[in-house]
């Protein structure tokens, strides 16, 4: 639609949004918070930042400085993108697709760094679904992270139930032609899944009605990520199925990490050893006396009176738990010390 709008409104659009680029970029990117690529929001920022700048490029109603300008964001978008973020992405995601976040926070993000991830394949020079080879492993995040009821396996921050087609399956599907993500395109884009316009005009998008049917995959029952320390195992794919997933964290995770290391929970039909608590708001003082504590988790607490803990900077309850650490910011931050965490024997 951009090029059959009026010229004058079309002049006034890119103009708009630069001055909102320009602002996006002043105070969230070429700050000091600009620089978190394993745990911040910043990874989001820079997605958006990023889709703005190619959107720009060359925009009829730019002066030449400010072409210059959106040229000059670009690489310095690239440049964080290719140093900071994706060498992040690639050492938690690994070879087996798993994340440094919560398993919902794994697959909520996921949708728009797959825009991302088509936007730099038609709009610029770099297609990440052959350059990066953890794109593909990804799609593991839609089988092993959700329980048989199909609500995320770690109710943290972000509950998230798999009941639509979005991007990541069709565009997996198509980049790929793989089977994890064809039968999960078949399952959920049928009608009983579209329930708004959204879903329905993703399905017409991106669908290859061409395609023929596919069996379940039947992926392995047993499923571990060593970087990111979760391990998930169930009896079956059916709706029934038991399961049981147990968290060791060689490496802290990241700003929104519960003190879940060493924890499990057991599913049948509902879950049955569980995680505690409720998330009310973010850092609130249940938020940071029970609910992200290893007290709400199970694990095992032992308690020393003369202990004291502080989360996002404050004193909270001593629970004999979990200490906290500053955030990670970058690769290099995983392996200190500090952020050390747990280690898998066997």
């Amino acid at each position: 639609t951009y090029d059959h709008i009026n010229s004058t409104l079309r002049q006034d659009l890119a103009v708009s949004f630069y001055r909102m680029l320009e602002f996006f970029m002043e105070n969230y990117i070429l700050t000091s918070s600009g620089n978190s690529y394993v745990s911040s929001h910043n990874i989001r920022n820079c997605v958006m930042t990023m889709r703005a700048a190619i959107a720009l490029h060359g925009a009829d109603g730019l002066s030449s400085s400010q072409k210059t300008q959106v040229n000059s964001w670009f690489t310095t978008l690239l440049d964080k993108w290719e140093s900071g973020i994706l060498p992040a992405f690639a050492h938690f995601r690994d070879d087996d697709g798993a994340w440094n976040w919560g398993a919902a926070y794994g697959m909520f993000g996921f949708p728009p760094q797959y825009q991302l991830f088509d936007d730099m394949k038609y709009g610029t020079d770099r297609d990440y679904y052959q350059s990066q080879a953890w794109i593909k492993e990804s799609i593991n995040q839609y089988w092993y992270f959700y329980r048989p009821d199909n609500y995320c396996i770690h109710l943290g921050d972000a509950i998230v139930k798999l009941d639509q087609a979005n991007r990541v399956m069709y565009r997996h599907a198509a980049e790929y032609d793989d089977a994890r993500s064809k039968y999960l395109v078949q399952v959920y884009n049928q009608s009983q899944y579209l329930r708004n316009s959204n879903l329905v005009f993703a399905k017409l998008l991106y669908k290859d009605f061409t395609r023929s049917t596919v069996p379940h995959p039947q992926p392995p029952l047993n499923y571990w990520a060593d970087k990111t320390g979760l391990s998930v195992s169930r009896t079956s794919w059916n709706e029934d199925a038991t399961m049981l997933w147990f968290y060791n964290a060689p490496a802290k995770r990241t700003d929104h990490e519960h003190r879940d290391n060493n924890t499990f929970t057991i599913i049948k039909d509902k879950p049955l050893i569980v995680d505690a608590g409720f998330y009310d708001s973010y850092a609130t003082s249940h938020y940071n006396n029970y609910y992200t504590r290893t007290i709400a988790h199970n694990s095992i607490c032992v308690y020393d009176g003369t202990e004291s803990y502080r989360n996002l900077g404050r004193s909270v309850s001593n629970d004999g738990g979990q200490i906290e650490s500053d955030r990670l910011e970058n690769l290099d931050d995983v392996f200190s010390n500090e952020h050390r965490r747990g280690k898998w024997i066997r």
